[in-house]
């Protein structure tokens, strides 16, 4: 074919693949045609790969769509809208299973790829933007993850239907960062276009389950800022020291308190802020704190 492909066939199926037909199943089929027709080492073989590879994190095989990724990227390489995209859903998965560093490793190897001027208006990003947000918020970084959201933003509108499945992952994903940097009315309206496009598309593989898992992160942030609202003097005292190197013993030193009071406070603090960890708590008061300084009106 004159592009490249090897046939017309294998052209009809990366494109359709790439517009996810109506499911994600439908999707996964057609993504293996087109990669089983595009046999030679090539960018067609590498798209094909990249769509399968997407199509199997959508329905949770995450082994093969590793391979399937890996190989994308082999075959792309990283300077490429393929390559970047392919990364992104290799930081997906690492999210998925637990690995928060591998995946971070993945997304800022994309991130560094569609920040350049000749990417940054390739409507393909706008899935790798909306990852590193999300892994960024996740490190507590919520001022990396504000410019990440910025530039999904700016592609979002021009993200049509045609691409129902990405419209679907980008929101999802993007949604508690909007919560997390104080846009909460714009999260809940991200998730609601999510459930009227999942109306549309009932096979839609895990996303249904993701956006259920997005619907349950907000609620339970916005319990947390609620909570929070009831901090004692005491506790958000110690709240605060509690974000430094200091020991419980040490923070009794300084604010003159037994140690035992600062233990009860401590465990009040966990309670109302529904989290079990200091890091937790620390995570929880830092993005409160930014959303504070986001909705000051100075």
């Amino acid at each position: 074919m004159p592009d490249g492909t090897t046939s017309l066939e294998s052209a009809v199926a990366i494109m359709s693949s790439a517009f996810g037909h109506d499911s994600v199943s439908e999707m996964h089929a057609v993504a293996q045609r087109a990669v089983d027709l595009e046999q030679s080492p090539s960018r067609h073989r590498a798209t094909a790969l990249e769509l399968l590879g997407i199509a199997l994190i959508l329905e949770g095989d995450f082994s093969p769509a590793r391979d399937a990724l890996t190989e994308a990227v082999r075959l792309a390489g990283d300077e490429t809208s393929t390559g970047a995209l392919s990364l992104a859903h290799l930081a997906l998965i690492s999210l998925r299973e637990g690995d928060a560093d591998e995946a971070w490793r993945y997304a800022e190897r994309a991130y560094a790829v569609v920040e350049q001027p000749r990417m940054r208006g390739d409507l393909a990003s706008v899935g790798t933007y909306s990852v590193v947000a999300h892994l960024l918020m996740e490190r507590g970084d919520l001022e990396g993850a504000a410019r990440a959201v910025e530039r999904a933003t700016a592609l979002l509108p021009r993200l049509t239907e045609a691409f129902w499945w990405l419209m679907i992952e980008t929101r999802i994903l993007l949604a508690p960062v909007l919560a997390a940097l104080g846009h909460r009315e714009d999260a809940l309206s991200r998730l609601k276009e999510v459930e009227v496009l999942l109306e549309a598309h009932p096979d839609a593989g895990q996303l249904a389950t993701r956006y259920e898992e997005a619907v349950e992160h907000l609620r339970r942030a916005e319990h947390r800022r609620q909570m929070s609202m009831s901090l004692s003097d005491a506790e958000r005292r110690i709240l605060r020291l509690l974000a430094t190197d200091l020991t419980l013993r040490e923070i009794g030193r300084e604010l003159c308190l037994s140690l035992n009071t600062v233990k009860t406070h401590t465990h009040w603090i966990y309670r109302k802020l529904g989290v079990s960890t200091r890091s937790e708590a620390v995570k929880v008061s830092r993005d409160q704190a930014h959303t504070a300084r986001v909705d000051s009106p100075g």
